[in-house]
C-alpha cells in the first residue's frame, strides 16, 4: 500500500503546476486541474478493486 501512496504523491507532484511564478491562475484552470486529478485518483481506486476482485475470484475453489 506504501507503494499506492507514493504513486498517488508522484503523480500529484507532476499534475500541480508550479504556482511559485506564477501571477495569476485561473479559476477554470485550478477547477480542471482538480477535477483531472480526482478522476485519475478514482480510476486508481476502482483499478486496485478490480484487481483485488478477480484476484478472489481466481482463489476462489470450484464448486
Amino acid at each position: 500500500m506504501q507503494s499506492m501512496s507514493m504513486k498517488i504523491g508522484l503523480i500529484l507532484t507532476v499534475m500541480l503546476p508550479n504556482l511559485a511564478y506564477a501571477e495569476s491562475v485561473h479559476p477554470k484552470v485550478i477547477l480542471f486541474s482538480a477535477s483531472i486529478i480526482f478522476v485519475i485518483i478514482l480510476a486508481i481506486y476502482v483499478m486496485c478493486k478490480m484487481r483485488t476482485s478477480l484476484r478472489n475470484y481466481i482463489d476462489k475453489p470450484l464448486d
